[in-house]
């Protein structure tokens, strides 16, 4: 093409006609601004089609990481109901004092008022997104707004699971551990430290069971229970919304 041009040039300058000159000036100026135009279009494109797909991998790296964190939260949220719903039961025993309780029964039962997790959330994505400033590159602003509501919600949610964890370190299991066998206790709870009962006490269910101090902090346990189950299940919801908006 270069080479077409040049003769072009080449004869009319030879010719000596000016007007001509000027005409082929104006076009050849003309196909290289046209050209540019067309090269700059070509960039934006390849640079458009870059950021999507960009924009496809974080989307779809995020849709992965909120599947895993809905079923983590799923299996929290069964833990906390079944540690309330345990709890429960021996606010009934201690309301109807039952006579044929056994001791394995209720050391059954209260084992599994103990348990509750932490929720650690799998957001690698969402704080890379941060760190190197890739949130802009979602377009969607309700996506945003969700995602910084996650991180929010995630702040309460650690807050409250600390004052549970609290509440059961310095609280609850002091006061059974000074009333009950906390070996007895290992038994039922599959943590495989102990092989056979305690022999050292004996009907210690029927003290617990009438201390106005025991039957507190199994309310304040059922308390914390219920504001974790809760939170879980608010960023359970949440989680679901952000995976609608992925789609």
């Amino acid at each position: 093409m270069l080479t077409f041009l040049r003769k072009i040039r080449r004869f009319i300058i030879e010719t000596g006609s000016t007007q001509k000159y000027l005409v082929y000036a104006i076009g050849e100026i003309t196909l290289v601004v046209i050209g540019i135009l067309i090269a700059l279009q070509v960039n934006n494109w390849n640079e458009s089609r870059r950021a999507d797909q960009e924009v496809r991998i974080i989307k779809n790296n995020l849709r992965s990481e909120f599947i895993q964190n809905r079923e983590v939260i799923e299996k929290r949220i069964d833990l906390l109901d079944q540690s309330l719903q345990h709890a429960r039961t021996i606010i009934y025993y201690i309301d109807n004092n039952p006579k044929n309780l056994t001791e394995q029964e209720m050391d059954s039962v209260l084992v599994h008022t103990q348990y509750y997790g932490n929720f650690n959330p799998s957001n690698s994505t969402i704080e890379e997104l941060l760190q190197a400033g890739g949130l802009k590159l979602l377009d969607d602003d309700s996506l945003k707004s969700m995602i910084f509501d996650w991180l929010q919600m995630l702040e309460d949610t650690d807050e409250d699971f600390k004052n549970q964890d609290l509440h059961a370190i310095q609280k609850l299991t002091p006061y059974l551990q000074n009333k009950i066998s906390m070996r007895n206790i290992d038994l039922h709870g599959n943590y495989g430290v102990t092989e056979s009962r305690s022999k050292l006490m004996k009907g210690y269910y029927d003290v617990i069971l009438r201390d106005y101090k025991f039957e507190n902090l199994m309310v304040d346990h059922m308390v914390w229970n219920r504001i974790m189950s809760g939170h879980y299940k608010e960023l359970d919801t949440l989680a679901l919304k952000i995976l609608d908006r992925l789609k």
